[in-house]
Formats: structure tokens, C-alpha cells, sequence
């Protein structure tokens, strides 16, 4: 059965998942555009969280 939706920001705010989301804007800035996001060099975001992820598991390590 189908529900009447009658105040649609709710529902797309609770019933949307990540997938459903193509587009992004933030205060008038496109920040993903296909899914791509445009804002971040994410080969560049990659390499710094595995170099600090390496960086704690050696701290971490010495720690034992």
C-alpha cells in the first residue's frame, strides 16, 4: 500500500541512503557532480590517512 507523502524534506531526509545521492551542494558551491566529488584530491586524502594509519600502527607497536 502506498503512503501519502505529505511533507516531502522529511522524507527525503529520512528515507534516502547514500546511493540515492548523485549531487551536492553546499552554500552554493557544487561539491560533487555525478558522484565525483570535485572539492578533494582524494588519491592525495588516501595517501595521507595510510601514511598516518602506518604512522599510529608503529607508534603503537612500540607501545607493547
Amino acid at each position: 500500500m502506498n503512503q501519502c507523502v505529505h511533507n516531502i524534506l522529511p522524507t527525503l531526509v529520512f528515507c534516502a541512503r547514500a546511493a540515492d545521492v548523485r549531487d551536492v551542494t553546499i552554500d552554493g558551491q557544487v561539491v560533487m557532480r555525478q558522484r565525483q566529488v570535485l572539492t578533494v584530491d582524494e588519491a592525495a586524502l588516501v595517501a595521507e590517512a595510510n601514511a598516518v594509519g602506518l604512522e599510529l600502527y608503529a607508534r603503537a607497536q612500540k607501545s607493547t
